[in-house]
C-alpha cells in the first residue's frame, strides 16, 4: 500500500479592484501584474533562499509564473491534486509517494513497469486471437 505525503501552498487572491477603487485607495496601483516579490518571498522563503536557475528571465504573465512554480513542484516529484478554494484562500494540494523525490520516481518507475507488463500481455492475448481468427 502506498503511503502518501502531501503540501498545501496557500495563496491569497484578491478580486479585481474597480478603477473607482484604486483612485480612492491610499497606495497606488501595481506596477505589473502578478504576485508581487515580497508576497512571494514570504510565501516561498525556501525558493528564494536556494532557487533553481532560471534560463530564461521570469515571466510577469501570472499563468506563466504558475505554470514555472507547478513545473517546479513536479520536477521534485510531487503530483498536483488540484486547487481548493476557502475564501478568501485559494489552497493548491500537491501529493507523492511518502520518502520524498525519490520514492516518487520509484513508484513512477514501479507504475511505468506494470504498465509495461499489462501493454505486453495484451500484446500476447491479440496475437492469440488474431492467430485463431486467421
Amino acid at each position: 500500500m502506498v503511503q502518501w505525503e502531501y503540501q498545501v501552498i496557500r495563496l491569497n487572491v484578491e478580486p479585481p479592484v474597480t478603477e473607482a477603487a484604486q483612485a480612492q485607495a491610499t497606495a497606488p496601483p501595481a506596477a505589473k501584474p502578478g504576485f508581487s516579490e515580497t508576497y512571494l518571498r514570504e510565501e516561498f522563503p525556501r525558493y528564494y533562499d536556494n532557487p533553481p536557475p532560471q534560463a530564461q528571465p521570469q515571466s510577469e504573465d501570472p499563468g506563466a509564473q504558475l505554470q514555472t512554480f507547478l513545473n517546479g513542484h513536479g520536477q521534485q516529484g510531487w503530483e498536483l491534486v488540484g486547487f481548493q478554494h476557502a475564501a478568501p484562500h485559494v489552497f493548491i494540494v500537491f501529493k507523492r509517494p511518502a520518502g520524498g523525490s525519490d520514492s516518487a520516481q520509484a513508484a513512477l518507475a514501479a507504475q511505468q513497469e506494470q504498465l509495461r507488463l499489462t501493454l505486453d500481455l495484451a500484446n500476447r492475448a491479440l496475437a492469440i486471437i488474431e492467430k485463431q481468427a486467421g
